[in-house]
């Protein structure tokens, strides 16, 4: 496991700019004072490897930073790239999942209602701890959106979360 003294040793961490540069050349293709890192085309994170791991850029900034690296690391503003320490924040995998874009398939706009055409009502529901929690079915659209509102003000309040 890498350490925070270890990481500054190989690593400058710039956190206006979220940009990770080698103060050491790790490899001899790679000189030092670069860029650290790849951007997986996959996932969208910033990679970055030391001594035969890889490691999310995300988590890094934080043990740079704080000296721990959490588990789940969200990105306010929902780019994954962007490491800037302003924009990154520990979280919770519920509190990190709820902070997703809305799934094209939503043709709605709000995250937990959608149409039910077999019924030919808006139904309402709410994730929490990885269980769906079903809100009731509505003729109307600003019925269902008002359920999903209330759902996630009782659930921040009891708690104590960033329930999004």
């Amino acid at each position: 496991m890498i350490t925070k003294r270890l990481l500054k040793r190989i690593i400058l961490y710039e956190i206006d700019t979220g940009i990770f540069f080698w103060k050491i050349q790790p490899a001899n293709y790679i000189p030092k004072g670069t860029r650290a890192g790849y951007i997986n085309k996959k996932t969208g994170y910033r990679i970055i490897g030391i001594g035969g791991k890889e490691y999310k850029a995300n988590r890094l900034a934080f043990l740079y930073m704080t000296g721990i690296m959490p588990k789940e690391v969200d990105h306010k503003n929902r780019i994954r790239h962007d490491d800037r320490w302003i924009n990154l924040q520990a979280s919770s995998r519920c509190h990190n999942m709820q902070n997703q874009s809305l799934s094209s398939a939503n043709k709605t706009g709000y995250t937990g209602v959608h149409w039910y055409k077999r019924v030919q009502k808006y139904i309402a529901y709410i994730e929490f701890k990885r269980k769906r929690y079903h809100l009731g079915y509505f003729k109307n659209l600003s019925q269902a959106v008002r359920a999903r509102q209330r759902a996630k003000l009782i659930i921040n309040k009891d708690f104590g979360g960033n329930f999004i």
